[in-house]
């Protein structure tokens, strides 16, 4: 697993660059989810946690060289956050956020968490089909939805913002399957 700390970064820098290659000048769009209490204002813990980007290294659990066992598999994705949160993890990233309801689950269930990258395109790709590649409209939609600080930025502007060796793990789900 540190193996992966140590690259997670470059991983998604690759893949992030890859994609505007592919989508041509789309914007990345980098989300810090704001969890808000019922009925309230976002959480003083929830902006805490996800402050815009900054430097930083990854949590003394996942140390480039340190021989992390490697992580087991996960019956449902929902136990990422349990797992995550045992192993000590601070610092993560989610590429594929759509409606963030995953990231929302992640955040209540993981309280360690001191940042958590959120990365999406928010746009329809005409080269893509999925149920979750909807037109641009509803794509805005989702986007408004969300309960969002938002730094728009071309894909190669967002990963410079991602230290290397920042990342504790990166989970992919850029296809919504």
């Amino acid at each position: 697993m540190c193996a992966l700390g140590a690259a997670a970064a470059r991983v998604v820098k690759r893949a992030t660059w890859r994609t505007a290659a592919i989508c041509g000048t789309l914007l990345l769009v980098v989300v810090f989810y704001m969890l808000s209490p019922p009925g309230g204002a976002a959480s003083a813990s929830g902006s805490r946690r996800l402050s815009r980007f900054s430097a930083g290294g990854a949590s003394g659990a996942c140390k480039r060289g340190a021989g992390a066992p490697p992580l087991p598999a996960l019956p449902r994705r929902s136990d990422l956050a349990r797992l995550v949160e045992e192993r000590g993890f601070k610092v993560g990233a989610e590429l594929g956020v759509q409606r963030g309801i995953f990231a929302a689950a992640m955040l209540r269930n993981w309280p360690s968490c001191e940042k958590y990258y959120l990365v999406d395109i928010w746009a329809q790709q005409t080269n893509y089909s999925d149920g979750a590649n909807v037109h641009n409209g509803a794509q805005e939609r989702i986007y408004q939805e969300a309960r969002a600080r938002v730094a728009e930025m071309f894909t190669s502007e967002a990963t410079e913002h991602i230290p290397d060796n920042s990342l504790d793990f990166v989970y992919v789900d850029a296809r919504h399957d």
